[in-house]
């Protein structure tokens, strides 16, 4: 996450969300700033997805004020020291990333807390009175705390998770074994899944099209009108499974849906980008993403409809997949024997690839020659769960071959990937 990007975060965060809790300033030996800490990332690694840890934001009677860390609290909190302290209570090991941000001239610490690989983190320690030993950690459906488990449904959904990487590790020893459980390929009802994009038009997605976009559609083969029977499931279906793409997520879910015949939808005034998203009940799920470079406004060296940059593709395409291989293994997605998906990037004519980092490009320059290309390919649901990103990187590929003379190894995506850390 760039400062800029962090700016954003802390202008949009009118309250604590599932996926981030904030912490106010001060030193990691202080014992119960420690604790409350550690208490916070338990919870997010034990969330699908993980989430996001700040601290220096003092939050009194529910109002946040980003105060930031002084030279000495900052210096308490190293990512070895934090390893350390997260040692000390958690089994297994917390996965995290450290970052230290600045937000108008002041620094703030930002955890980015991976969810578990394999089972559920436990505490393996009191402290009282922040933490229990063998407390198991989540944050609540309810509202947006750290508890132990409240509820039924929150014990469900850990269990949910627990058991789909279970389900992974599996497909994925299948795969590697080249055996495929699926024995039925169903014809596609492309028509009828048209159909229901009907209508769709006007408001934000309107104003979104006439730039540089990306269009993704991930649903079954077959169609269904109404595969999911209660809409009331929509929400946390996508909720449970939007991926952290580094501070940014796909698809960015606000909980705040409007509500239509068969689906949900959300449109997102971002100021890095718009986005626009519907989930129908046959399952089908399609987003429209602004390209960041036409609508960031931070003095960059372009105009809107002149540049693509080369990570910021690789890295959406690779949280497409991982979004669409965290789908794949839900209830609802189990019966499939294929699911497809379509990658369309919209408004590439005259636009110049370039490389992210650094003022130059790390190629010589790219141009695409025609105005959009679609990338779609039916997967079966158990090579979409074992191997998301591979199959991401293939994709990312023939999309960037689509720019004159583009000779990128696979070995350079995957390099960006690993960076990520999806």
């Amino acid at each position: 996450m760039t400062d800029e990007q962090f700016s954003e975060l802390i202008a949009l965060l009118v309250h604590e969300q599932r996926g981030i809790e904030v912490k106010g300033p001060g030193l990691r030996t202080d014992r119960q700033l420690a604790a409350k800490v550690v208490r916070a990332a338990l919870s997010m690694s034990n969330r699908r997805t993980g989430g996001l840890i700040i601290i220096g934001i003092d939050e009194q009677n529910g109002a946040f004020t980003p105060t930031g860390l002084s030279d000495v609290e900052l210096a308490t909190w190293r990512y070895d020291d934090v390893s350390t302290l997260f040692a000390l209570y958690a089994d297994p090991p917390i996965s995290f990333r450290l970052e230290v941000r600045v937000h108008n001239e002041q620094r703030f610490v930002l955890l980015n807390i991976d969810e578990f690989s394999d089972i559920p983190v436990l505490c393996r320690r009191d402290n009282d009175p922040v933490l229990r030993e063998g407390a198991c950690y989540v944050r609540s459906r309810r509202r947006p705390e750290t508890a132990e488990i409240p509820s039924h449904a929150d014990m469900r959904d850990l269990i949910e998770l627990a058991t789909e990487k279970g389900i992974k590790r599996f497909l994925g020893q299948m795969q590697t074994g080249g055996i495929s459980i699926s024995e039925v390929v169903q014809a596609q009802d492309e028509a009828l899944f048209d159909q229901q994009h009907q209508g769709w038009e006007g408001g934000l997605l309107e104003q979104l099209q006439p730039r540089g976009h990306w269009k993704v559609t991930i649903r079954p083969s077959t169609f269904a009108r109404e595969r999911v029977t209660d809409m009331a499931s929509l929400l946390p279906l996508l909720m449970n499974r939007s991926v952290n793409l580094g501070g940014w997520y796909f698809p960015l879910v606000l909980a705040n849906p409007i509500v239509g015949n068969d689906w949900i939808m959300e449109e997102l005034n971002k100021p890095s980008a718009p986005e626009v998203w519907r989930f129908y009940q046959s399952a089908q799920f399609t987003d429209y993403f602004g390209m960041w470079e036409d609508w960031r406004n931070d003095n960059r060296h372009w105009q809107p409809g002149e540049v693509l940059m080369f990570e910021s593709a690789v890295t959406l395409v690779t949280g497409i997949f991982v979004f669409a291989s965290q789908l794949a293994v839900s209830d609802l997605y189990q019966m499939l024997s294929s699911i497809h998906m379509e990658i369309q990037v919209m408004g590439i004519q005259n636009r110049q690839l370039k490389y992210e980092a650094g003022a130059g490009s790390l190629f010589l320059p790219h141009t695409s020659a025609i105005p959009d290309y679609t990338y779609k390919q039916d997967f079966s649901r158990e090579e979409l769960v074992a191997t998301p990103k591979e199959l991401a990187l293939h994709a990312v590929k023939q999309i960037l071959l689509r720019f004159s003379n583009f000779t990128a190894p696979l070995a350079v995506l995957q390099g960006i990937q690993e960076r990520v850390q999806i």
